[in-house]
Formats: C-alpha cells, structure tokens, sequence
C-alpha cells in the first residue's frame, strides 16, 4: 500500500500489486495515472486538483472519494473500480468517463440499479454542467449499464461496449445524451 498523507504533487504513475492500495489524505495534485490492485484508490478529505489527462484505476478495488472535491481543468479524467463512492464534487470541463474495471461487471447509474452503482446523490457530484462530456463504460467494453431516473446537467454517454447492453429505466431529460450498446 502506498499512502500520502500530507500534501503530494504526483507527476509519474503509480501502480501498486496485486493487492495494493493508494491513498491521498492531504491537498494534492495528480498529473499521472494512478492503479491499484484490489486495495483501491482513496481520496481522503483533501481536495484534488488534476493537472493533465489522467487514469486513475482501482481495478477490482474500490475507487473512494471523501469530501475535498475533485477539480479537473480542462483535463479528461477516467475513473474505474468495481465499487464507487463519491463524497464530493467532480468538476471542470474535459471528458470524465466512469465505469467498471472487471470485465462483463455492470454499472449501475442511480439509485437501485445493478452494478457497479453511483446513488442519485453521487450522479449529482459528477454532473455539475461543466464537463464536456460525462461517460459511462465498463474500461474492458463489456458491461451493461443499467440507468436510473436521472437530471442530466451535462451531455451525456452510456456504453456498453460489445457484449453489454444499455437498460433505460427512467430518465429526466435534459443535455445531450449517447446509447450504445
């Protein structure tokens, strides 16, 4: 496991074993990929700030976000893990792609649905009309997505990849959006 506890401006990927984790518990800045093993990545309570395009893969660990908020620029920033927890805002104006690590593994968009799931209050920390485009896929490009009743504030993308299908189970318009499945 691989922890920061204080402030930490990381400029060149991190990739843990097979069962490690990363944490980030102070003010920091993210300029390269982080991957973990089935430890996951952590964001603790101090904010985020991404300064380039980056991946940050939990694979099937946990992706874990506390209450510091996550500012991107205008960087493209995926997320993926096979759980989700969002504590705070995801803002800024590049691509943001969340989804699942396992292949085949589900995600689910809203509360109650199968997968790897985002509640409706964790939706709402991702779409703060800001993002260019707000994407949803499983990284290996064979989960299903199941998609609950949602406000969209951002152009939106959902897909499934080649052997995945897109399950719409109510949602409120509003932006752009994408199915594929």
């Amino acid at each position: 496991n691989i922890t920061f506890d204080d402030t930490a401006n990381i400029s060149a990927a991190i990739t843990t074993g097979t069962a490690g984790g990363i944490t980030l518990n102070g003010v920091s800045t993210v300029s390269a990929n982080l991957t973990s093993g089935s430890g996951g990545i952590t964001l603790g309570n101090g904010a985020i700030t991404i300064g380039g395009n980056v991946t940050m893969d939990a694979n099937d660990g946990a992706f874990t976000q506390g209450s510091g908020g996550l500012g991107a620029g205008a960087n493209n920033l995926n997320i993926y893990g096979d759980n989700i927890v969002l504590g705070s805002n995801f803002t800024d104006t590049g691509t943001l792609t969340v989804g699942s690590s396992t292949s085949g593994q589900a995600i689910g968009v809203g509360t109650g649905q199968a997968g790897t799931s985002l509640t409706d209050a964790e939706v709402g920390y991702l779409s703060s009309g800001t993002w260019t485009l707000l994407a949803f896929a499983n990284q290996a490009g064979t989960g299903t997505i199941n998609i609950g009743t949602v406000n969209w504030s951002d152009n939106v993308s959902f897909n499934g990849g080649t052997a995945g299908d897109v399950n719409i189970n109510g949602v409120s318009d509003a932006g752009n959006h994408t199915f594929l499945a």
